[in-house]
Parts: C-alpha cells; structure tokens; sequence
C-alpha cells in the first residue's frame, strides 16, 4: 500500500494525511480550491515537519485509480451527497470509513465498491489552517471489515505507522457503540457549556451530568464499564475541544443528527426515558439556529 487517497481536508483528513505521509505516497482530495492551492503552495505541515502530498479537488477524482486505499474522512451528514462520487472509484480499491455516529452505516448499502472497512479514533486533532494540523494528545484507531476483506499485507502497512496506533477488530459494530457512547456523552455537553473535554471531570455538577447521561444512553448502548471508558477518554484527551463544541464556536453544523438523535430514536422506541439526550440535543439545535 504505496498509494493513499484521503477524501476531506478537515483536521480528521489532514491528520491522517500527515501520519499517512510518513509511510506512503498522500492524494488529499478537497472540496475547495483554496485549500488545494495552499496545499501545494505549501505542502502539509504537522509538528513543524513538512509533508509533500497532492491535492485535487474531490469532484475531479483525479488520479484515483492509482490509489490502494481510499479514506472517507468528511462528516457523516455530507456522505449522501457523495455516493456517486464514491461509486466511480474502481470497486477493487478498499474504501475505509470514519465517520461519528451511526447514521452512515445506512450508506453502505448504496456503495458498490468490494470492500469497505469502518473505523473509529480517539486521536483529537486541531486544524489551525487549511495545510497545517496539530495532533491533540495520544489516542488509536480501531477497524474492522464491513464488507470485502482485507489482506495481510494490508493490516501489515496498518499497523506498522509510527508512533500511530491501528488496532484491527473483528467485532466492529462494538468498537463502534463505544465510541458513539463516548460521542454521545461528551460532545453535545461541552458543545452545550463551551469548554474543553478535562473540565467536566473538574466540575463536581458537569461531571455528575455526564453520569446522567452516559446512563441513560447506555440503556440501548449496553458498553461494558461505560463510566469509566468515557472518562478515560476525557482524562486523555483533558485539553482538546470535542468536534462539536468546535462546530458550534465556529458557527458550523453539527453532528448532532448522526451521534445523539439516533440514541434518542433507539430510546424512545423501546419506551425508556430520553429526557437527558432530548433536553441536549434541543440546545444543541437551537445554538446551530443561532449560528444560521
């Protein structure tokens, strides 16, 4: 795997990009030109290391048929709109998908590519510009096959990334409830009080809101030792700004949709109380009013 296409120069794209970089030729593709140009003006720049990777434009595709592995690395709430996109790559090319939430899941069906890997992260990153990103603190990535397979050579180049943890799962689907409870639990309530993931574990009422909430979610969830994964989490990641306070305090859309308002749907269909993920996920909607 010499040949690594990434779709999404968001601080997710642009992190893996550089990690990818150290071990393999990078194609980044982006929505706008202006991060292209940047892009090869100044190449990719993470912890003053300077990264030589191209850059096209995701609705050019250029040069995908060159690629071993596609990562899919935009937000869950814009992989609708990219389907025929992702069609027109060879089905032979692996696409691997990290995405919050659930709500993607229900695209896969759609795809005709041959294999398709999913995967979840605890790496935090900060985009400070379109071409220079800042890794937050440690963190892995876990995957695992939704359909297709993936060789041994694969895994191999996977799991051989320095300093930059890839964990192979067989059971995704719960490598994926964990983290959509850790989502669910922290994002919409830093979003909801503007402050970093450490703070609630500092304050004695926010930390015993989250317990609140990681119960209540964990009623469709069932994470093992679901308290204590989900502030091991918020202790290793004490400085970073979740995705979607960040959205909010950038006036961006949110995930909301795809992380909370699913674990609400489960909830309330199996007649258990969502009062706690409803009552956020209204001021989560009302704050992406405010941003309109």
């Amino acid at each position: 795997m010499r040949n690594i296409g990434i779709i999404g120069g968001g601080s997710i794209g642009l992190l893996y990009a550089a990690r990818f970089a150290e071990e393999a030729n990078v194609t980044l593709y982006v929505r706008r030109r202006a991060q292209m140009e940047d892009l090869h003006k100044n190449g990719l720049i993470d912890d003053k290391q300077v990264f030589l990777v191209k850059s096209f434009l995701s609705s050019s595709l250029e040069h995908v048929r060159e690629q071993d592995l596609i990562l899919i690395a935009v937000k869950s709430y814009e992989l609708e709109h990219l389907v025929s996109m992702l069609n027109q790559i060879p089905s032979d090319i692996p696409l691997l998908f990290i995405q919050n939430g659930l709500s993607h899941l229900s695209i896969l069906e759609k795809l005709t590519a041959n294999h398709i890997w999913l995967a979840t992260t605890t790496y935090g990153a900060m985009r400070l510009n379109d071409f220079t990103i800042e890794q937050k603190g440690a963190g892995k990535t876990v995957f695992g096959v939704a359909k297709g397979e993936v060789t041994s050579a694969q895994l191999n180049f996977l799991q051989q990334l320095p300093d930059f943890s890839f964990q192979f799962s067989t059971d995704i689907e719960k490598a994926l409830y964990e983290k959509l409870l850790i989502n669910v639990a922290v994002n919409p309530l830093t979003a909801a009080l503007g402050v970093a993931n450490g703070q609630i574990l500092q304050n004695e009422h926010w930390h015993n809101a989250l317990i609140q909430i990681i119960h209540e979610a964990n009623q469709v969830l069932n994470v093992e030792e679901a308290v204590s994964k989900v502030e091991s989490v918020l202790k290793a990641t004490n400085e970073n700004i979740s995705s979607m306070a960040m959205d909010i305090k950038m006036g961006r859309q949110t995930e909301i949709d795809s992380i909370v308002l699913p674990v609400i749907e489960r909830l309330e269909a199996c007649n258990q109380s969502a009062s706690k993920l409803r009552l956020l996920y209204d001021i989560i909607k009302g704050k992406e009013q405010q941003n309109v």
